[in-house]
């Protein structure tokens, strides 16, 4: 029984290893991709919650070592350890869970709305942000936040808007390259993003919340399944 349960417990344990890698991945894949959707949406909250998941998953991986020396020694003060860590982390990830399913997707749009405005009116004044603007703008092929009328609030606007009405990255591109500049700012269908960013951005986030919340739930049921096992590995010396 005491070896069944050991085995049980490696499994799960290698289970959460492999979330707890992925974790992390997915992490340092929107950094480094997606640099531009971090300083569009200029929040503590969000890029915060990219290093929350790494710093997570990092934790985890200590965690799932704690239980592979635990079931190695059958060290009683370790596999406490792990329960204890495990309970904790348990309990942190199901207050974070709730928080968000109590939010919802229903706010998604008034609180995207607002970030990327407050960072579109600087567009023209402060270098990164128009950077980050730009590479959005021809990343998801859209155009301000929601459409190219908003650079007429930017301080772009004043310094081109007798020439143009939006920038070349709400053009339409063909093999890396504006496609028509003329066709583009003369605002023919077909040679500008003629939408704006915040239907993609909240497409974006919309699609992913709740596979984001279906994974949450499964790493959390094996949780329970680890702790359930580490007790009985302990209880059985």
């Amino acid at each position: 029984m005491e070896t069944c349960m050991k085995i049980l417990l490696v499994i799960v344990n290698i289970i959460l290893l492999v979330f707890a890698i992925i974790m992390i991945g997915v992490g340092i894949w929107i950094v480094v991709e997606f640099p531009a959707f971090n300083r569009v949406l200029d929040n503590s909250i969000i890029s915060s919650s990219v290093w929350i998941t790494m710093v997570v998953g990092i934790v985890l991986i200590i965690i799932c070592l704690l239980a592979f020396c635990g079931a190695a020694s059958s060290n009683q003060t370790i596999l406490g350890v792990y329960v204890t860590l495990q309970i904790a982390l348990f309990i942190l990830e199901a207050t974070a869970a709730g928080f968000i399913f109590y939010v919802g997707t229903e706010s998604v749009h008034g609180y995207l709305a607002n970030e990327a405005n407050s960072t579109l009116v600087q567009y023209g004044s402060d270098e990164k942000t128009t950077t980050s603007w730009d590479t959005l703008n021809k990343q998801i092929e859209c155009c301000g936040v929601t459409g190219p009328e908003d650079f007429q609030y930017t301080p772009w606007y004043q310094e081109f808007g007798d020439t143009y009405s939006f920038p070349d990255s709400c053009c339409a591109l063909s093999d890396g390259d504006i496609a028509d500049r003329t066709k583009c700012h003369t605002s023919v269908e077909g040679f500008y993003f003629a939408d704006g960013c915040l239907s993609s951005l909240e497409a974006f986030v919309e699609d992913n919340f709740y596979v984001a919340a279906g994974v949450a739930v499964t790493v959390t049921l094996i949780q329970i399944l680890a702790i359930i096992s580490a007790c009985a590995v302990g209880c059985l010396q």
